[in-house]
């Protein structure tokens, strides 16, 4: 508003500026309000957080898999809805056993049983893979790349939270590519709709 008025050729009209203040007023009286309605709120409540789902400790692995497929299959209808190429790929990963070989010198840099991810990717990925290739049969494409450092004795990991130097970079993308490549050549996505009919 304050840009409008300074614009306006009644700039110094005294009129207009009293308008323009005790409006201004009212937004910051606006702002204060809401504020103060946020910070009074529990800290962990519905509106700040959304709904609070409890679980124990065996039924929460399972609903984060199952949110995880939910999400690749709605990303998979987005963009079939409006023409585009979509590809799910699961990352590599150093925990995955038998994955990667690992050296003592990149060993010190990014494994670390202490972390905290460890333990739950050994038990999630098997679980992950599996729901991507159900995501597959009902035509999701999905690529596991979990494997794709299984041969590469050179450190690729620069820290303990499945991060890649250049060079990871590089190998995930080029086998990435060869498969968005392959998808083109199948054409197997629909062209886009009318811009009226796009979601």
């Amino acid at each position: 508003m304050a840009r409008s008025i300074l614009a306006s050729p009644f700039r110094w009209s005294s009129t207009l500026n009293l308008i323009w203040h005790f409006r201004d007023q009212s937004a910051i009286g606006e702002l204060t309000d809401l504020g103060v309605i946020v910070s009074s709120s529990k800290r962990y409540s519905f509106t700040t957080h959304g709904p609070t789902n409890r679980f124990s400790g065996d039924e929460l692995e399972p609903e984060v898999a199952a949110m995880w497929q939910r999400c690749s299959r709605q990303m998979h209808n987005l963009c079939k809805a409006n023409g585009t190429l979509y590809l799910h790929v699961l990352q590599p990963n150093q925990y995955v056993p038998n994955s990667k070989p690992i050296g003592e010198a990149e060993r010190l840099v990014c494994y670390s049983e202490y972390e905290g991810s460890a333990p739950f990717v050994r038990s999630m990925f098997p679980r992950l893979q599996e729901l991507g290739l159900e995501l597959q049969a009902e035509g999701v494409e999905f690529s596991d790349q979990t494997m794709v450092f299984a041969t590469v004795e050179k450190p690729l990991y620069v820290d303990c939270w499945c991060h890649f130097n250049a060079e990871g970079h590089r190998l995930l993308g080029e086998a990435v590519a060869d498969r968005l490549l392959q998808l083109l050549d199948k054409e197997s996505f629909s062209k886009p709709r009318d811009a009226d009919d796009q979601i």
